[in-house]
């Protein structure tokens, strides 16, 4: 869950640039290095092409450096299925990243947050909390069944000290036997 909530963030960061960059991306690729303000600081940004040569990247200077990605493990999955994530240290910087990649028409856009402490403890479960929900659901089951319990006993014991019989239906008595004056249908018992 928190993991999603993470790729759901770097893919809208992907939708922004995307939109950013419009129809001819090629000419506006220069001018991301503006649009990351505001983005986080530790967010790395990449643009790399179908054949896989990386035409942006805001953490590393050299690009002519760069080995080709197209067998990188997060542009094979947005390949085959729009998108792609992968928890890997960097070939290109020597850092550890949570990578987010969508393909677009003629190119991918790649998100990265630095996979550190803190990324990694956003991605563990919460086991406290969990145990904490699990542990209030079974009280809750428990005082809802003794409550619920309690109720129905009280109401079999009221019935019975208050003498109650059953009531007579459409002028008939107990046994629907008796015709008792003002009965309705005809003078037979029961509920029609």
């Amino acid at each position: 869950m928190k993991q999603q909530f993470l790729e759901d963030k770097l893919e809208a960061y992907s939708e922004i640039v995307h939109a950013s960059l419009g129809a001819n991306h090629k000419t506006k690729i220069a001018t991301l290095d503006s649009l990351l303000v505001i983005f986080p600081e530790n967010i790395r940004l990449s643009i790399i092409n179908k054949q896989g040569v990386v035409l942006f990247d805001n953490k590393i200077d050299d690009l002519d450096e760069l080995e080709n990605h197209r067998q990188r493990v997060e542009i094979i999955q947005a390949l085959e299925s729009g998108q792609g994530r992968n928890i890997r240290t960097s070939v290109s910087n020597q850092e550890p990243y949570l990578y987010f990649a969508k393909n677009y028409y003629d190119y991918y856009i790649r998100v990265a947050l630095p996979y550190n402490e803190q990324t990694k403890s956003l991605l563990q479960s919460d086991h406290v909390f969990l145990s904490f929900i699990l542990l209030f659901f079974g009280v809750s089951l428990i005082l809802l069944y003794a409550l619920t319990n309690r109720f129905g006993k009280s109401i079999i014991v009221g019935i019975g000290n208050r003498g109650f019989t059953a009531p007579t239906f459409f002028g008939c008595d107990q046994n629907n036997s008796k015709r008792r004056s003002g009965a309705i249908n005809g003078g037979r018992c029961g509920i029609f």
